[in-house]
């Protein structure tokens, strides 16, 4: 049986937001889990900043788990998450009441991060090397201006367009949005999304 995914997540200080605000970032982060999940019933927002996301392709998980953070960080705000991968034992209709290997390392790994914002668990052990890129790729997340991340998502989500279509889309020149592009590494996502897809081929669990 082949691996699926499922991405636990919460909201980073949503505490100390203001009303209007929490509902505005809630509302964005719907709208994005909504986008990623080919089902209404493949994800949820529970204790008010919590979210889980199911993914029959394990592929799409890490694609996935980058444009809910950068769809966050264009409206300064982040997020905590974590993808597991592995078999589903029972999908319910309420994504809460599922079970299985994802699930289980999923939830279990989100209680363990602090400082780092998102991590990866398999059935097995992850490679160190594995680590080290995850947590590379946090700083650079960390790091990134609101307007950066929502550039960034644009040229995901458009499926790597053209910088002249990318600046025609959101007015303004393609050399402002090189130099954002730029600014947010994105061909180091770009290898890095290549890479998990060929990694997980390795696996076997396609």
């Amino acid at each position: 049986m082949g691996w699926s995914a499922v991405i636990t997540g919460d909201l980073v200080r949503s505490s100390k937001m203001a009303p209007d605000r929490y509902n505005l970032i809630l509302q964005q982060l719907e709208q994005t889990l909504a986008t990623l999940s080919s089902n209404h019933t493949d994800f949820s927002i529970y204790r008010g900043d919590g979210f889980q996301l199911y993914l029959p392709n394990p592929e799409q998980s890490l694609t996935a788990a980058l444009l809910i953070r950068l769809n966050l960080i264009s409206h300064d705000a982040d997020c905590r998450l974590s993808i597991g991968l592995g078999n589903i034992d029972c999908k319910r209709s309420q994504i809460s009441m599922s079970t299985g290997e994802a699930f289980t390392l999923s939830g279990r790994s989100l209680e363990a991060l602090k400082d780092v914002y998102w991590s990866l668990q398999l059935p097995q052990s992850l490679s160190v090397d594995w680590q080290l890129l995850l947590r590379f790729a946090d700083v650079l997340l960390q790091q990134m201006t609101a307007r950066q991340a929502q550039v960034l998502y644009g040229y995901f989500t458009g499926d790597y367009p053209s910088h002249q279509h990318l600046a025609d889309q959101m007015q303004t020149s393609r050399a402002n949005i090189t130099q954002l592009l730029n600014q947010a590494h994105y061909t180091l996502f770009q290898d890095l999304l290549s890479q998990f897809k060929r990694f997980l081929g390795e696996q076997g669990k396609l």
